[in-house]
């Protein structure tokens, strides 16, 4: 081999030696990068976090992360566990949702309380506020953040502006104006469909601390003014034994209060408030500047404490010694009647089984009946029920409707027949909602149960996604609707009431259910009827299979 030769090969090894010593640091310098990289992701990492403002918020769909929206503000936010860390651990997902934040967007804190959560005694609505392209959450009318998403989220409480509801573990509110109401029920607790005041004036301590001792032992709680007018405007829920306890001397009870947990307002000018003392209960929609109260004094004190919280009028009244009172009305008339709402009925001891929620064991549903025969509760007719709720007649308090949705298992004598004997035995009353074109009315007839209208084949979800639960109902043109209205009227005889299949409604439904006759229809809702309910919206407690005899007996007394 030549000189020439040589040279080339030297200088080829040269070059593929500098090659590799080249390669060989830039990997070194990737695996460097990837340490640090990963270093840097691990130091931004904790369960604690704040974010950025104006971070983008992600989604994980098809592989990839996607921008979703974004949050504006700084925000104390809690980030799911992470156990192992590598390069492509760049995102970071929000505790309890379906975002990510992206690392360098984050900045680790102390641990901290960002939980905001109602009072104890509100309820949460059983309606949602639903947005309608996309969702932006407000913090004392600041954007806080923007998702591109629609959201469905339960009301916690309302006011003229805003919908509040929780989200990302704190309270925020969406605009009313860019969102609608829809049903969904989110709780059964029961809740104080009126509210008595008692009005305390120069009365002694002793009588004062007698009553205190009554309320507390009997788990009545005190709210206070504030609450009191949030609820008059139907912008909170509030638990059932709400009480609004007021005083007008200047008496000191500060000792009383704490011992029992109850506690008295003082009515100032700005409260705008005037009692008339005319020992009456309040409801929802009352008028601050004539409200009924109970004038609590020591001659009538026992007698009007009780009826202030049954919601019963009070009448002083002198009775010579030797006239006997009328005792059959010493329950007075309903002001409020739970609408129960059954759905399929079993018996595991015919080695029948359901395992939806709304299936009842027909040994329950015979320990209701038993117990509403038992304790002398009137069961009214559909009829009597729509009398009572427009003001025609008078009802006991003891009253309740048992309504049956559909018309399937156990509830006609071709599918189980378990409804109509135990209905009849206990000569119970009951109004069936029978969806009509997939069942003959001719499988329920009984003296003790009323055929209503549930549509007569309208009854699908996923038809339309637009709509609450996509009842198909809601779906079809008002000529559709109307049509099937009639063939559901020539079958069950009745135009007097309705049921919304999946408790979904809109106005267009209503609006057909008035052009062809309906006086009332139901939903669900799980609160008591008033008269001063929506005739076409009244709610219903839900009994499902979980439900005690102690629940259910919460619902109706």
């Amino acid at each position: 081999m030549n000189k020439l030769g040589k040279k080339i090969i030297i200088i080829f090894l040269i070059i593929i030696t500098t090659a590799l010593i080249i390669f060989f640091i830039y990997i070194k310098y990737q695996d460097y990068k990837t340490e640090q990289l990963i270093l840097d992701i691990k130091s931004r990492y904790s369960v604690n976090i704040k974010n950025v403002p104006k971070s983008n918020i992600y989604i994980f769909k098809n592989g990839k992360y996607s921008k979703v929206g974004k949050i504006y503000e700084e925000l104390n936010l809690n980030l799911s566990k992470i156990d192992n860390f590598d390069e492509k651990t760049k995102y970071f997902n929000i505790y309890n949702t379906n975002y990510y934040l992206y690392y360098a967007n984050v900045i680790p804190t102390e641990k901290n309380e960002i939980s905001k959560k109602i009072p104890d005694n509100y309820l949460v609505f059983n309606e949602n506020a639903s947005t309608i392209d996309k969702t932006i959450f407000y913090n004392n009318d600041t954007k806080i953040i923007e998702i591109n998403e629609i959201a469905n989220l339960p009301i916690l409480y309302q006011d003229e502006k805003y919908y509040y509801v929780e989200y990302f573990d704190r309270i925020l509110s969406i605009s009313k104006d860019e969102s609608t109401m829809v049903e969904n029920i989110n709780t059964n607790t029961n809740e104080s469909s009126f509210i008595s005041i008692l009005h305390y004036d120069n009365l002694d301590k002793e009588t004062i601390e007698k009553n205190l001792k009554y309320l507390n032992e009997n788990g009545y709680y005190s709210i206070t003014i504030e609450d009191y007018k949030k609820w008059l405007n139907n912008n909170i829920r509030l638990k059932e034994k709400a009480i609004l306890i007021i005083k007008t001397d200047n008496t000191d009870l500060n000792d009383l209060e704490k011992k029992y947990n109850l506690y008295f307002e003082n009515i100032s000018d700005s409260d705008g408030i005037k009692l008339s003392d005319n020992n009456k209960t309040t409801k929802v929609g009352d008028k601050l500047d004539n409200l009924s109260s109970y004038i609590i004094k020591k001659n009538n004190n026992d007698e009007i404490i009780k009826k202030a919280l049954n919601g019963e009028d009070y009448k002083e009244k002198i009775i010579p010694k030797k006239v006997i009172p009328n005792t059959n009305n010493l329950n007075g008339n309903a002001y409020s009647i739970a609408v129960l709402n059954y759905h399929f009925f079993y018996n595991s001891g015919k080695g029948e089984a359901c395992n939806e929620y709304i299936c009842l064991e027909v040994s329950k549903f015979e320990e209701q009946l038993k117990y509403l025969k038992d304790n002398n509760y009137k069961t009214l007719t559909i009829d009597e029920f729509k009398k009572w709720i427009y003001g025609e007649i008078e009802l006991p308090r003891k009253s309740v409707l048992l309504t049956i949705d559909d018309g399937a298992m156990g509830t006609g004598l071709h599918n189980g027949n378990i409804l109509i004997p135990l209905l009849e035995k206990y000569q119970i009353n009951a109004t069936l909602f029978l969806i009509s074109a997939w069942w003959s009315p001719d499988n329920y007839r009984s003296n003790f149960l009323s055929i209503q209208s549930h549509t007569w084949n309208m009854h699908r979800e996923g038809i339309c996604e637009s709509q609450p639960r996509g009842s198909q109902f809601l779906c079809a043109s008002y000529d559709e609707m109307l049509n099937d209205l009639e063939k559901s009227i020539n079958l069950s005889d009745s135009n007097t009431a309705f049921c919304f299949p999946f408790y979904a409604y809109n106005d267009t439904a209503i609006k057909a259910l008035k052009e062809k006759g309906f006086k009332i229809a139901f939903v669900g809702g799980g609160y008591k009827a008033t008269r001063n309910v929506d005739k076409y919206k009244i709610p219903r407690y839900v009994i499902g299979s979980d439900i005690t005899l102690n629940t259910f007996i919460s619902y109706i007394s």
